[in-house]
Order: structure tokens, then sequence, then C-alpha cells
């Protein structure tokens, strides 16, 4: 989650409202940090990775949500 999107990969690079996604709700939160990181960067950061995270690149145990995070 990062200012108020919570962003992960599920059929590509997907957003939600925190604790809305498909998934359900969260067993457990961690709080990682903090950034100073604008929402303009972090659109640019996700832009990149777009073409990487597609459905059709998804991998069970070499290109999956871990890998995405």
């Amino acid at each position: 989650v990062i200012h108020d999107t919570e962003i992960f990969y599920g059929g590509g690079i997907c957003t939600s409202k925190p604790k809305c996604t498909p998934y359900g709700f969260p067993n457990k939160e961690i709080v990682l940090g903090y950034t100073d990181t604008s929402k303009e960067l972090v659109d640019e950061f996700l832009a990149d990775l777009k073409s990487e995270y597609t459905a059709d690149k998804y991998n069970l145990i070499n290109h999956n949500c871990n890998h995405f995070t």
C-alpha cells in the first residue's frame, strides 16, 4: 500500500482501495516504513513494469506476486 492504494500482481498490475482486493481481507499487516516518493514517480515506475507483469507471464515458481512485491 502506497499513497492510499494497494498495488498487486493479479492478471497484470492491479490497484485497489487498501484491504479491498479480490483476495480478501489480510490476515496480518506489517508496516515496512514510509516514503517521500511522489505518487507520480510510483505511477511512472509501475508503468515501466507493466509489460513485464502481465497475466501470460505469470509463473507459479519463477514470476509471481512475490517477485512483483
